[in-house]
């Protein structure tokens, strides 16, 4: 037996977003914190790196909650100062090439974030459609108005700052039947209810991938409210900041440390142990990382409810699609393009994944990524055979270097047929000074997420569908989990609320062991 310390004391996995808020609220309230992680560098999922003076942004595109107007910002502040980072708002979400049904020429799409500019936009195509136009315009103007309570957590410490925030909730019921009514749409099946064709055929080429409606509707509502900006620097000033603020608070941050296991006595988790053997002890554990892993191994022997061990099996689309990403450094500004366009061409990936369009990045507007008078490229494909590209680099580590010169060589010839073709801006291979091929075995093997997944469970068509899975076990005393496995959809927002209410599970415990 490890003698216990005389403080509440909280043991946790993972220094993603989850365990980093986390980790910041609890040393507020007193309670001594370690976080635990096993790769060099803390983020998580938000992450990036250099190469060639280059910076490339592995994961955040924008932040809910980047300004005042929304419950984010205000539970974001109540963990660091969001408001030091600095963010870009975009006049165009993005600009999609739609391939014409008829022999002629293809025409561009225009997904614009201010909402009265995109309602007029969508009117000018389709003065026919105006009913379904007014109604989906009309809905994102709904939510945006809600956006200041949603979601429903209060970050309020005094009993009248809790009970007047559930006050201004009681007309939330007004939104039930809005997203009753976009839950069981997708993009796809929304665009049949449009008689203009090409309207019909742009909405159903929004995204990549099949979206449901209630995401898309409020993803608009923020962006038309601005309250979700792109972080200039990526996904690394938010890591860094939470980092710093952790720190600075007395936080305790164990890099390049895997665990094991969670040490489990007398159906209680009492701390970790680590991969080299070391055993830690804590009065709680919560554990921020695979919610797979930590259910299959960190918890292994303890005895898990039949349905949430069932999940364990669950098929590859339960699970958010991977990325196969190429990232480009290239010696020339690229000022005339758009930030975020995709092109109509076809192309496949060697795990045998088919596009219809190539989603590229180009952070033309942000001059603290690339060195003066140039800048990045990123070309995003999304795959559900995560464990395709796992298994040949463990296989075949050649054949799995191929596949990746493979999809780059795809990119850079596309580029160079289609950039001038679309944009008249010629693609030289020769300006390319630096390329980053990373794959879905690279975010396992960096942040151990399930397949290599950029998230959790996928929201598949309902995103407002019950959470697969609790926050606690039933039965375990003293262990918790956060991070975004615990709600479909997941990402930085998801994490950030399930650390929130980790907190609240840990301090209530630490004053009833304490009483």
């Amino acid at each position: 037996m490890i003698e216990r310390q005389k403080s509440f004391r909280v043991d946790i996995i993972g220094a993603g977003i989850a365990g980093l808020c986390l980790g910041i609220r609890l040393q507020r309230d007193g309670i001594q914190t370690t976080i635990y992680e096993q790769s060099a560098s803390p983020g998580g999922l938000c992450t990036g790196w250099r190469r060639s003076g280059y910076d490339f942004n592995g994961c955040l595109h924008w932040i809910l909650g980047s300004a005042k107007g929304s419950s984010f910002h205000d539970m974001w502040l109540s963990v660091a100062d969001i408001d030091t980072l600095s963010f870009k708002y975009f006049d165009e979400r993005a600009d999609i090439e739609i391939p014409s049904t008829d022999g002629s020429r293809p025409w561009h799409f225009h997904l614009y974030n201010d909402v009265d500019k995109f309602e007029a936009y969508l009117l000018s195509i389709a003065p026919e459609d105006r009913d379904v136009i007014s109604q989906w315009t009309g809905d994102i103007r709904m939510a945006a108005s809600f956006l200041p309570d949603l979601p429903p957590f209060p970050t309020e410490k005094t009993r009248l700052a809790r009970a007047l925030h559930y006050v201004r909730l009681w007309r939330m019921w007004r939104l039930l039947p809005m997203m009753n009514r976009w839950r069981r749409h997708t993009n796809k099946t929304f665009a049949r209810k449009f008689r203009n064709a090409r309207l019909a055929q742009a909405v159903a080429r929004l995204y990549m991938n099949e979206t449901p409606m209630t995401a898309i509707v409020f993803g608009q509502a923020y962006m038309t409210a601005r309250v979700a900006g792109t972080p200039i620097g990526g996904s690394l000033p938010l890591t860094r900041l939470l980092t710093d603020t952790y720190t600075a608070l007395g936080g305790s941050l164990r890099l390049s440390t895997p665990v094991k296991s969670v040490r489990i006595e007398d159906g209680r988790a009492v701390g970790l142990t680590l991969a080299d053997g070391t055993l830690t002890c804590a009065d709680a554990v919560c554990s921020c990382a695979d919610w797979r892993w930590t259910v299959g191994t960190a918890l292994k022997g303890v005895r898990i409810p039949a349905a949430m061990r069932a999940l364990l099996a669950s098929p590859k689309e339960a699970i958010f699609f991977s990325y196969c990403r190429v990232h480009i450094g290239y010696a020339a500004p690229l000022e005339s393009l758009p930030h975020f366009l995709r092109l109509a061409c076809p192309l496949h990936l060697p795990d045998g994944t088919s596009f219809e369009q190539l989603e590229l990045e180009i952070s033309n507007f942000d001059d603290t990524i690339a060195p003066q008078g140039k800048t990045t490229l990123t070309a995003n494909f999304t795959t559900r055979e995560g464990q395709w590209w796992i298994d040949l680099r463990r296989s075949d580590p050649q054949a799995y270097r191929r596949a990746k010169e493979a999809v780059l060589q795809m990119t850079m010839d596309a580029l160079a047929l289609h950039l001038p073709r679309v944009h008249g801006v010629s693609f030289s291979p020769s300006l390319v000074e630096v390329a980053d091929v990373v794959t879905p075995a690279t975010f396992l093997r960096f942040t151990g997420n399930s397949l290599g997944s950029s998230q959790g469970w996928s929201p598949l068509r309902d995103l407002l569908h019950r959470s697969p899975v609790r926050p606690t076990i039933p039965g375990l005393e003293c262990f918790v989990m956060a991070g975004h496995w615990l709600k479909a959809g997941g990402g930085a927002p998801v994490a950030l609320v399930s650390a929130l209410f980790a907190e609240k599970i840990i301090t209530e415990l630490a004053k009833r062991l304490s009483s």
